[in-house]
């Protein structure tokens, strides 16, 4: 029988950026909101390590900017786009500046390299 009472919500951490970063290992589990065209730059997936993940929101209209996605490590996955069009994101990748708020991608890593998956509202939200 559960507990009567008050419990945990599932809380996220939140980063708003306005300027390209460098993301670290211990921002794992961030939610970067980004209102502005920016750089993410990843840890290496073994540093990372299994189990690490962001996800990169964007936070304003398509006059707001791209954000772009660096890993020195092998990336792969697919984004979605406006059209419901798989799109292949592998290597360094944008998330485009025709996008609007709400447009998203999420990266983990397996330790040896990292997955990706995104939404984006256009169809050109993304370029790999």
């Amino acid at each position: 029988m559960a507990k009567s009472g008050r419990y945990s919500a599932d809380r996220k951490k939140i980063e708003a950026l306005a300027a390209s970063k460098t993301v670290e290992v211990h921002d794992c589990g961030t939610i970067f909101i980004c209102s502005a065209a920016v750089t993410l730059t990843l840890p290496t997936a073994s540093a990372a390590g299994e189990g690490w993940w962001i996800r990169v929101v964007k936070a304003t209209a398509a006059s707001g900017g791209a954000i772009s996605i660096t890993a020195t490590s092998t990336l792969q996955g697919v984004g979605v786009d406006g059209n419901g069009v798989g799109v292949a994101l592998s290597g360094d990748f944008t998330l485009h500046t025709d996008g609007n708020e709400g447009c998203m991608v999420e990266i983990y890593s397996d330790g040896s390299q990292y997955y990706a998956f995104g939404v984006a509202d256009t169809a050109n939200g993304f370029t790999a």
